[in-house]
């Protein structure tokens, strides 16, 4: 970590991970060479390594840490395999090879990954064969209106859409269960956005400072919107008013809106494996969070009491 006079380095081959702000500051590096036994490259490793034009990364490397590259002013030409599935916030922020990305394409995807979005604008389409939005991806594009997100993403990384200050509404689809930490941070625009049931948490300041919050669309019922993880900072979700689906009417395990003996024998069929999908609320009669031979016992009795009544 800043050493002037260092021009080249070829790592020795066995080091698994290249540390944290390992060669960081270290302006005069020219070359390096990085073993396959690497299978890390951890935040800030090359950070401000301004003399550094280019850098090949072995198949070995599975993930880039945030801001790994940041601030590589010359730096044109990276190679990256196909093994790398994770790569951290502004890796590649300030560099040359960056911004002829941009040119090629307002979405900079690698491997599946989209890395980097901020020069979009207006209503954007995120396309289908990105996986992961990846941390700080749109952060800052304050021209940005609109966003949808396709089915295919599973994940959005922390400050992904931070301070883009002119998005109004969005959607998270159901293929993703968690919003992370400052994913909206300091969207001050943000009005509406709708929450799928898939969301078990929602992490640290992920809505702080989206001061004109009104409306959550929340695809599940308030019982299940009171179960997920609502991290700190977060009042303007929690002050917004959350639009929830109906519960679901107890014991109506087929969903018609009547409790019958059809959803007895549906309740079989899921005590028997034979069915496994369905509303676990529906199903748990006697409330106790397991689907069990009890459930059945207690939907029978509720049956039979109201063709008495």
């Amino acid at each position: 970590m800043g050493c002037d006079s260092l021009t080249s380095v070829t790592i020795p081959d066995g080091v698994s991970y290249i540390g944290y702000s390992a060669f960081n500051d270290c302006t005069s590096l020219k070359n390096i060479t990085i073993p396959n036994s690497v299978a890390s490259i951890e935040s800030y490793a090359f950070c401000e390594c301004t003399s550094l034009t280019s850098i090949a990364i072995p198949d070995s490397v599975s993930s880039i840490g945030a801001g790994a590259f940041w601030g590589c002013t010359s730096l044109t030409s990276i190679t990256i395999p196909d093994s790398v599935s994770l790569i951290g916030g502004s890796a590649f922020y300030d560099t040359p090879w960056l911004e002829e990305q941009r040119k090629k394409s307002p979405f900079v995807i690698i491997n599946n990954i989209l890395v980097d979005a901020y020069t979009c604008e207006g209503n954007v389409i995120i396309p289908n064969n990105v996986s992961l939005i990846g941390a700080d991806a749109f952060a800052g594009c304050d021209s940005l209106t609109s966003v949808t997100i396709p089915d295919s993403v599973s994940s959005i990384g922390d400050s992904a859409f931070c301070s883009c200050n002119s998005l109004t509404s969005i959607t998270i689809p159901d293929s993703v269960s968690s919003i992370g930490n400052y994913t909206f941070y300091l969207c001050e625009s943000l009005a509406n956005i709708t929450i799928p049931d898939s969301i078990s948490s929602i992490r640290d300041s992920a809505f702080s400072g989206c001061s004109h919050l009104e409306n959550v669309y929340y695809s599940g019922t308030q019982k299940q919107w009171n179960k997920i993880c609502i991290g700190y900072e977060n009042s303007p979700l929690t002050s917004a008013t959350i639009h929830c689906e109906p519960e679901s009417a107890y014991g109506d395990v087929n969903g018609d809106g009547v409790v019958t003996a059809i959803d007895m024998s549906e309740l079989i069929l899921i005590l028997t494996g034979k069915k496994t999908e369905y509303d676990k609320d529906s199903a748990d009669t006697d409330s106790d969070s397991l689907i069990t031979i009890s459930d059945l016992v207690k939907l029978r009795m509720y049956i039979l009491e109201q063709s008495i009544a």
